[in-house]
């Protein structure tokens, strides 16, 4: 009964400590991170502003000034260094291209690249599904490496690359050109002697 009795009184000097100077807003109050402070206030016709051309956010209140820097907005965008990817080929024979991307974004994001479209002539990579991760104004490279077959039939096939980030999906348009390893015509030109 007698330590319930000092627990009693123990909340209740607690209580009237912390609740008796709430009454009065000259003698407390919260800062921005809602820390409890004893102390005057200043009123807000005492405080004199900073200019908010520094990039943040600034605030006057009973609590004084609150300066919070502005907020950076996450995007996730990409470049691409060609909308348009065209590949010559003749039967046979293989070839390596490149595609150039770069994070213009403002934070870190994966970018993954659809390759479904050039199965019949991509040997690299094996996936259909590349993904590579871009910090801010990184960049990377994709290789791609085709081949047509001995026997593929010379003609030109049309294909798509998407490429998508969180946010944003482009498109670059694949252009195969299949040639024949053998000349279509042969034309031997002889010259007459005068």
């Amino acid at each position: 009964m007698k330590h319930a009795l000092k627990i009693k009184h123990a909340v209740l000097f607690l209580m009237i400590l912390f609740l008796l100077p709430l009454a009065t807003a000259e003698s407390t109050f919260f800062d921005q991170d809602d820390a409890f402070i004893m102390g005057p206030v200043k009123q807000p016709s005492q405080q004199q502003p900073a200019p908010a051309s520094t990039g943040e956010v600034v605030a006057v209140g009973g609590g004084g000034v609150v300066r919070k820097p502005l907020a950076i907005p996450i995007i996730a965008d990409f470049s691409i260094d060609k909308t348009i990817l065209k590949v010559v080929l003749r039967q046979g024979q293989t070839k390596t291209e490149t595609l150039n991307v770069k994070n213009i974004g403002t934070t870190i994001f994966d970018i993954k690249a659809y390759l479904k479209d050039l199965s019949k002539f991509k040997i690299f990579p094996e996936e259909d599904l590349v993904i590579i991760t871009l910090q801010p104004n990184e960049s990377k490279t994709i290789e791609l490496t085709f081949q047509a077959s001995e026997n593929e039939k010379p003609d030109i096939y049309n294909a798509k690359i998407k490429l998508k980030s969180p946010s944003i999906e482009k498109e670059i348009y694949a252009i195969i050109e299949v040639d024949s390893a053998q000349p279509l015509f042969d034309v031997d030109v002889y010259v007459l002697p005068e």
